[in-house]
């Protein structure tokens, strides 16, 4: 058949689909045949007059036809034109692939089993993945790491470069830049950092300068040590025995609490402040937890005492020869070898421990297990009483023979 016009090609036009429902003037809903996600998505008209979605009619469930007011009587007065937004589920063949070629999905696009997709993937919408709660991983890749996101959704864990998390969140530092930590919290405002990594299996926490990754100060949790950093700086350590050691990083010898002053000849090392009278600043107990002595600071001096009450105490007398035993200690002048421009008064301490015991610790010509001298010390407060019995035994002396 002639006809004016280019050659006809090879194309085709699906009509829309539709649907007839009778009223009967008093029902409101009815049951469509497909599927739609939104009152927009059909073009209504009961008796010829087009209705306005939303206001005449609403659809819910998919398939659900509700009026505001019941449609008249009569035989397929109702038409229903489906616009094709609708809601479908497509099962296509495993051996294919469902694919969207610069396409936008408007509605809701739901995905079952193992997909992939090539390409961006924007949901301008809310976005659930496994909301049916099933045994279903969910893994993201990026160009270097096979799991730079995965969700194990058997064991609900997260795991951040592995596929194999232990934790509610593992995170694997799977790079071959070992510098970088493994978590970063940045503030725009500020050009420092705070960050987290696990250094070789050491746990490092701290503060950094963004433009150069330059640590600001930090706190590493090693095998063995804590170590407490500021500019870069070791400042305090703690050793696994328990042992603390403030601005140094080697022994200083015998000590839980070690402290090493350098500056200035008025340097501080353990500075305490009494906020009230009468605060006690170090307190001394037994190992059965009685208070045995203690420093006590008030506005203008400080006393050093140890414990005295007549609780604590039996056998108590008063006759003994106090100058007898005064009179065995050799007072003497000597000088500190450490110190050898400095002449000082004392005593040498195993020629009293013989005569005040209570006085003196340790033990005569010590040393520990390698072989370092192991100091004796003396408290020449505890010569004291000692002084005053003398005193008062001599006082008397002096006044008996006055009498006569």
């Amino acid at each position: 058949m002639p006809y004016i016009g280019n050659t006809a090609g090879n194309r085709f036009v699906a009509s829309q689909a539709a649907t007839r429902l009778s009223g009967n003037g008093s029902a409101v809903e009815f049951t469509l045949e497909h599927a739609v996600g939104s009152d927009e998505d059909i073009l209504v008209s009961v008796d010829g007059v087009i209705q306005e979605p939303s206001i005449a009619y609403a659809v819910s469930n998919g398939t659900t036809l509700t009026f505001t007011a019941a449609p008249s009587n009569g035989t397929n007065n109702i038409f229903v034109c489906y616009l094709f937004r609708t809601v479908a589920t497509v099962d296509h063949p495993s051996t294919s692939s469902l694919q969207a070629t610069d396409g936008t999905f408007s509605s809701t696009l739901g995905v079952t089993g193992a997909s992939t997709f090539t390409g961006a993937l924007s949901a301008k919408g809310g976005a659930v993945f496994n909301e049916d709660s099933a045994d279903v991983d969910f893994r993201v890749e990026s160009n270097n790491d096979a799991n730079c996101l995965f969700v194990d959704g058997a064991n609900d864990k997260v795991g951040i470069g592995t596929n194999a998390p232990d934790g509610f969140l593992t995170i694997n530092k799977n790079t071959s830049d070992s510098a970088l930590p493994s978590i970063r919290l940045i503030d725009n405002s500020d050009a420092r950092e705070a960050f987290v990594t696990n250094q070789s299996g050491d746990l490092i926490m701290g503060v950094s300068n963004s433009s150069d990754d330059t640590v600001d100060s930090s706190i590493n949790i090693l095998e063995s040590n804590i170590l407490f950093k500021t500019v870069n700086t070791e400042r305090a350590r703690f050793n696994s025995d328990g042992r603390a050691y403030f601005n140094t990083t080697s022994d200083l010898g015998t000590g839980v609490l070690q402290v090493k002053l350098a500056g200035t000849n008025k340097a501080v090392g353990i500075r305490m402040r009494a906020e009230n009278a009468g605060n006690w600043m170090i307190a001394f107990e037994n190992s059965s937890g009685t208070v045995v002595g203690q420093i006590i600071a008030n506005a203008s001096s400080t006393s050093y005492n140890t414990s005295s009450d007549h609780r604590l105490k039996e056998n108590v007398t008063y006759d003994f020869d106090a100058t007898a035993r005064l009179k065995q200690l050799k007072p003497a002048r000597f000088n500190f070898i450490a110190d050898a421009d400095t002449t000082v008064d004392g005593f040498l301490a195993h020629e009293v421990s013989s005569i005040v015991p209570e006085a003196v610790n340790g033990e005569k010509d010590a040393v520990d297990a390698d072989g370092n001298i192991d100091p004796q010390g003396i408290d020449q407060s505890k010569l004291v009483p000692l002084l005053v019995k003398t005193i008062q035994e001599l006082e008397a002396r002096i006044t008996a023979l006055e009498s006569k």
